[in-house]
């Protein structure tokens, strides 16, 4: 009797292990400057339309996206933290193969940065893939979110360019 419950334990445990090895795998939000420590949060969002002779690297982002920048010490802060925090998750795939195509900087009061850098949603799984750069330079992690990350970016910088003329860069092409 107990070799016949011995292999269907090993046989449970094979069968189980996928489902339990993802539940225990460590993803979480990366580490966002606390809100009170932030002048600044400026948002690239390049638009679908615009496809670009190369891939885009990080100084053709003011070229072909549009830059929305919150104002100091702002619910405008809180609101995009929480976007980030709500939808950014760490990655334990290396990220280093996706197209450029959003940019999120995060300005420190004291100088420094933190760059969240994003490729676009447009494949089968609505992944957006990305890096993330803590403000020490040092640091700079895989990031994984779904397309609803853009979808609330949108939305946060309409709500922006709303209030406020001067909050939009959008080169004109």
């Amino acid at each position: 009797m107990r070799f016949i419950r011995f292999p269907r334990l090993i046989i449970a445990a094979l069968i189980l292990s996928p489902f339990v090895a993802q539940g225990t795998s460590s993803t979480s939000a990366p580490q966002l400057p606390d809100a009170r420590l932030i002048s600044q949060i400026e948002v690239t969002l390049t638009p679908d339309r615009i496809s670009t002779p190369r891939p885009m690297l990080e100084n053709d982002m003011s070229k072909w996206g549009c830059t929305f920048t919150s104002l100091a010490d702002s619910n405008d802060i809180q609101s995009a933290l929480s976007i980030l925090k709500s939808n950014l998750t760490t990655s334990s795939v290396k990220s280093n193969s996706f197209q450029l195509r959003n940019k999120i900087v995060i300005r420190l009061k004291d100088g420094r940065e933190t760059k969240i850098l994003l490729s676009d949603a447009y494949n089968p799984k609505d992944a957006v893939l990305g890096t993330f750069k803590d403000e020490s330079g040092k640091t700079t992690i895989a990031v994984i979110s779904k397309g609803k990350l853009l979808r609330d970016l949108e939305i946060w910088t309409r709500d922006i360019e709303d209030r406020r003329s001067d909050a939009n860069t959008c080169p004109q092409h």
